[in-house]
């Protein structure tokens, strides 16, 4: 099994790379003048220097992109969600929480519940970004919503479909929990704002290939990860006691083996699998190509696939399918696609959030997040 992992690994790895690198920087049209280029790269990096950490800017961001994306596309009454990597789900209840704010689903609110499991993860319940303490924010000169009736969050309430994947026993159980306590509802009541979110958990992982793949047992720290031949293990004590977890592909996902078959597109695609995301977007190139997701976000890394690839390349191979990238921040985001700077290559963690060239709405909102509008105001 190990085997032909690491053989389906390395040659998918060694083909893409090699048609993200024709992709010459003069092919894809700037969209950022030489100088703003410049300005953008000083701004991202003085940002990062007053964060104190130098990831944490990138690493725990605002995302503030959620707020703009649902702004954009508040009239759609069904939206779908594959959050890859789930996690203990503060990612996935910050994003609900903009969709269906009637459901209150803070953070504060989520750490209270995870608390309820024992044992606690290593860093606690709370993550190692403090996702517990990230309480969504107001805009400055934006006041908090009225307090609605219940008549008048069933007349807003939209339609919510999760698909959740996360290998970790632990965190698949939190996940549980987490739905249990919050989304509990039976056929007889479906008016209920509760109703409003349909969310299916996976005990599985994904990556650039089909079938099974080692998994650490009962892991309990933030950075578990698949255990794949050829690739080195930087924690033998974590990687000492190993279960068998199926693995799947985000095309085979969203080709009708979980997805409903027929949906053309969806809203978000999340990825967070510890440096392993270029996996995952090469088994997602017939959903790229497609321009199925409206919204694409994976964690950029230093280690792992990190190590065989660039955000150079990604980026560029993102832009082919017909995406623009930032690097998401807190709170700026900074314009990749046609405004790369060497610098960006910083090789630490962080999120990349990447929406459809063809969404100009989505992508004017997201440029109005970004060092991109500072510099030309």
């Amino acid at each position: 099994m190990e085997g032909s992992t690491n053989r389906v690994y390395q040659t998918q790895s060694h083909k893409h790379l090699q048609a993200a690198r024709h992709v010459l920087e003069g092919q894809q049209s700037p969209h950022c003048e030489h100088e703003a280029t410049m300005s953008i790269a000083q701004q991202w990096a003085a940002a990062r220097n007053s964060a104190g950490s130098s990831d944490v800017y990138t690493g725990c961001p605002s995302s503030s992109w959620m707020k703009a994306y649902h702004d954009v596309v508040k009239t759609s009454q069904v939206k779908v969600i594959i959050d890859i990597g789930s996690n203990k789900g503060y990612f996935l209840m910050r994003l609900l929480h903009e969709f269906l704010p009637a459901l209150r689903l803070t953070p504060a609110r989520v750490l209270t519940t995870l608390n309820q499991i024992k044992p606690q993860p290593d860093f606690g319940w709370c993550g190692d970004c403090s996702d517990c303490k990230m309480d969504p924010q107001h805009p400055e000169g934006e006041q908090p919503q009225q307090q609605q009736s219940p008549q008048q969050l069933l007349d807003d309430l939209q339609t919510v479909q999760v698909y959740s994947f996360e290998p970790s026993g632990p965190n698949f159980n939190a996940l549980e929990h987490l739905k249990r306590i919050f989304f509990a509802v039976d056929d007889f009541s479906m008016n209920t704002p509760e109703a409003a979110v349909h969310w299916s958990i996976f005990k599985m992982a994904v990556a650039n290939f089909s079938g099974n793949a080692w998994f650490p047992a009962d892991c309990l720290k933030e950075y578990c990860r698949l255990k794949l031949d050829g690739m080195a293990d930087d924690d033998a004590e974590l990687m000492s006691s190993l279960e068998t977890v199926p693995v799947i592909t985000v095309d085979e996902i969203v080709a009708g083996e979980i997805l409903p078959q027929g949906l053309t597109t969806f809203d978000v695609l999340k990825m967070d699998a510890q440096g392993f995301d270029p996996l995952l977007l090469q088994g997602a190139e017939a959903t790229l190509e497609a321009q199925r997701p409206a919204i694409v976000q994976f964690k950029y890394g230093y280690s792992h696939a990190w190590g065989q690839t660039t955000l150079h390349d990604v980026v560029h191979q993102m832009h082919q399918y017909g995406y623009v990238c930032y690097l998401d921040g807190s709170p700026t985001m900074t314009r990749l696609t046609g405004c790369w700077h060497p610098s960006f290559e910083y090789k630490m963690w962080g999120q990349v959030v990447c929406a459809r060239a063809v969404d100009a709405a989505l992508i004017q909102a997201l440029d109005n997040l970004s060092f991109q509008a500072q510099t030309a105001a």
